[in-house]
C-alpha cells in the first residue's frame, strides 16, 4: 500500500512539472492604425513617431516587457496588478482632442479600470469590460469629464477577473497603440530625423553558464537574474532588438540620459564571489560612460555604499570587462555583498561632463564571471616528496615550505593556473605549455651551489622531450630532460 501511494505522489508531482506552462502571450497584433498622422497625438504607440508624447509604463505596480509583433510594439506583462504610462512632462494639454484610443489584451475575460489623472489633483476612473484576446476601444474623452485635458500627468491601468472584484495579479495583460484622435484637430507632423541603430550584436559570450551570473543576456538561461531598465533616467523608450544569428538581446534607447537596471524580487544581490564584470555597449560616436553601482541603502538594513567610474567608448559597440576592484577606494571599501542596482550614464567625450542627452545608446550581456577551470588537469597530484627539508632548498613545493624560494611562471610563452587538489597539494598547471620561466623577484638572484641534484615533477599527456634551461647572471646552463607519458590529449606542465 505504501508503495502504491508513492507511486501516486511521484506521479502527480512528475504531472504538474511536465505541464507547467509560461503565461500566454499575444502572438498576433491589433490592427494597425490608420488615422492620418496629422490628427493624433500618441502617448505609446510607434506607428506614430512624428506626434508622440513618449509615455511609458512607469514599473509602480507591474514589471513590464517590450515585444515587437507584426511591426507594433506591444507592452506585455506576465502578471498584471496595476500601473501608469507617463510622459517627461508631468502636464500634457491634450483639448483638442475628442477620442481615447487603445488596444488591450488579455488571455481570457477580464475588466479594466483606465484612470486619468491631471497635475490640477483631478482624477477620474472608467470601467471597460474586455473580452479574451485584444480588444479595440475608441473611447470619448466626455468619459472623464468634467476635464478640460489641459494638463494630464498619467493614465493608470487597473486589472480585474470579469466581475470586477478580485485584481487580475498574476493573469498577463499586454496593451498597444495608446492615442488620442480628432477628426477636426489637425497638428503639423515634423519631419522624422533619422536615429543611428546598432545593425549587428556584439560578440556571443563563450564562457560556460557555471561560470556566469547574468544580469542581461538571454546566451544565459539558467543563472540569470533577469535585470531590466527602470525608465527612471528620462529614456522613456527602450526598445528590444535581436541582433545577429545568434540573436543576442539588445535594449536600445533613441534618447541617451541616464538609467538604472535592477529586479525587485530581491532587495539585493551578492556578487562577492565574481572576479570580473562584463558588458557590451553601443555609442553612435565616441562619447564617455559612467557606470555607478549602489548597495541597499543603510536605511533598508544596508552598507549604503555607492561609487561610479568613467570608460571612455569608440563608436560601434565596445567589450568591456572589468575588475571589480576598479570600484573599490580606501575612502569606500565594499565586498560587493549587497548590490541594489547598476546605472548608466553617457557623456560627451570631449570633456566627459556634457550629457550625451538626446544620442542613441544600446547595451546587452551584462554579467559577472569567473575564469573556468582548466581542462586536462591531472586527476592526481605527484607523490609527495619524503627528504628531510634539512637538506632542500625548494624553488616551488608544497611540502617544503619553510625553505622555498617560491618561484612561480613568469607568463612569457605560456598561461597558467595555480591548481590545488583536496590534500592541499598545489601544481601550476598551463593548458596549452609553450614555454615559460619561474622565477621570484625577490632577488636578483639566488645561491645554490651547496646542492647536489635538482628534482622536479613534470607531467605531459604526449611522449616528448623538455628542454630546461638554468640562466645566470651574465651566463646560461642547459640541459635535456626525457619525459613519458602517462595520457593523450593536451600537453601541460607541473612542477614540485
Amino acid at each position: 500500500m505504501k508503495k502504491h501511494l508513492l507511486f501516486v505522489a511521484l506521479a502527480t508531482i512528475f504531472s504538474i512539472n511536465l505541464f507547467a506552462q509560461e503565461p500566454a502571450k499575444p502572438t498576433t497584433a491589433p490592427v494597425a492604425p490608420t488615422m492620418a498622422e496629422e490628427h493624433v497625438m500618441a502617448l505609446y504607440c510607434n506607428h506614430y513617431e512624428g506626434n508622440t508624447l513618449n509615455f511609458a509604463a512607469q514599473g509602480w505596480g507591474t514589471q513590464w516587457e517590450t515585444l515587437t509583433i507584426e511591426g507594433t510594439k506591444v507592452l506585455y506583462a506576465s502578471s498584471m496588478a496595476w500601473d501608469a504610462v507617463k510622459g517627461a512632462e508631468d502636464s500634457n494639454d491634450l483639448s483638442g482632442y475628442e477620442k481615447l484610443h487603445f488596444d488591450l489584451w488579455v488571455p481570457e475575460a477580464a475588466h479594466v479600470k483606465f484612470t486619468i489623472e491631471a497635475l490640477n489633483g483631478y482624477k477620474k476612473p472608467v470601467d471597460f469590460n474586455l473580452n479574451q484576446g485584444w480588444n479595440t476601444i475608441d473611447a470619448d474623452t466626455a468619459w472623464w469629464g468634467p476635464y478640460d485635458w489641459k494638463d494630464l500627468k498619467c493614465v493608470i491601468f487597473e486589472g480585474y477577473t470579469k466581475d470586477g472584484t478580485q485584481s487580475f495579479e498574476g493573469n498577463p495583460f499586454a496593451f498597444a497603440n495608446v492615442y488620442f484622435w480628432s477628426t477636426t484637430t489637425t497638428v503639423e507632423v515634423p519631419d522624422k530625423p533619422s536615429v543611428a541603430k546598432p545593425e549587428t550584436a556584439p560578440a556571443v559570450p563563450t564562457l560556460p553558464e557555471e561560470n556566469v551570473m547574468a544580469l542581461y543576456c538571454n546566451h544565459y538561461q539558467t543563472n540569470n537574474l533577469n535585470f531590466n531598465v527602470l525608465g527612471w533616467g528620462g529614456v522613456l523608450t527602450w526598445e528590444t532588438l535581436e541582433l545577429g544569428e545568434e540573436k543576442t538581446k539588445v535594449l536600445y534607447c533613441q534618447d541617451m540620459k541616464w538609467e538604472i537596471l535592477t529586479n525587485w524580487d530581491k532587495s539585493s544581490y551578492d556578487f562577492s564571489g565574481y572576479e570580473k564584470f562584463h558588458f557590451d555597449i553601443w555609442a553612435p560616436f565616441a562619447c564617455n560612460i559612467k557606470v555607478k553601482f549602489e548597495a541597499l541603502s543603510a536605511g533598508d538594513g544596508g552598507s549604503g555604499w555607492q561609487n561610479s567610474i568613467n570608460f571612455k567608448l569608440n563608436e560601434g559597440w565596445n567589450t568591456v570587462d572589468c575588475d571589480p576592484a576598479w570600484w573599490i577606494t580606501e575612502e569606500k571599501p565594499y565586498d560587493w555583498k549587497d548590490v541594489r542596482y547598476i546605472a548608466f550614464e553617457g557623456y560627451k567625450q570631449e570633456d566627459g561632463e556634457t550629457s550625451a542627452e538626446g544620442s542613441p545608446f544600446a547595451f546587452a550581456n551584462l554579467y559577472w564571471w569567473n575564469t573556468p577551470a582548466p581542462q586536462g588537469i591531472p586527476e592526481q597530484a605527484p607523490a609527495a616528496p619524503t627528504m628531510a627539508e634539512k637538506n632542500i632548498q625548494a624553488l616551488f613545493s608544497t611540502t617544503y615550505q619553510e625553505r622555498t624560494f617560491n618561484f612561480a611562471p613568469v607568463s612569457w610563452g605560456s598561461q597558467w593556473v595555480d591548481y590545488e587538489y583536496e590534500n592541499g597539494q598545489h601544481i601550476w598547471f598551463s593548458e596549452h605549455f609553450n614555454w615559460d620561466g619561474f622565477t621570484n623577484w625577490d632577488a636578483t638572484s639566488y645561491d645554490l651551489n651547496d646542492y647536489d641534484m635538482m628534482h622536479a615533477d613534470i607531467y605531459v599527456t604526449v611522449d616528448s622531450k623538455m628542454k630546461i634551461t638554468y640562466e645566470a647572471l651574465g651566463a646560461r646552463m642547459r640541459l635535456w630532460a626525457q619525459a613519458t607519458a602517462v595520457a593523450v590529449g593536451r600537453t601541460a606542465v607541473l612542477l614540485n
